[in-house]
């Protein structure tokens, strides 16, 4: 694909606060739940380079991921 866009953030992302929640396909309270999949999710600890990123999109559904 081709990347539409790119910024860089400051700040920090770690350490990750245990009172804040990660959710996928539902709100943290369960009331509003995603209509449809939630497939193929990989959170990372940091940003992938663009290598990575082309070598996990290239991996497709079947394929490791490339960084760990």
């Amino acid at each position: 694909g081709i990347e539409p866009r790119s910024a860089r953030f400051g700040g920090r992302v770690r350490p990750w606060s245990r009172g804040c929640r990660l959710t996928l396909g539902n709100e943290a309270t369960g009331d509003r739940p995603l209509f449809g999949i939630v497939y193929l999710v990989a959170v990372y600890d940091r940003a992938l380079n663009q290598t990575e990123v082309q070598l996990n999109f290239s991996a497709g559904p079947s394929g490791a991921p490339a960084a760990k």
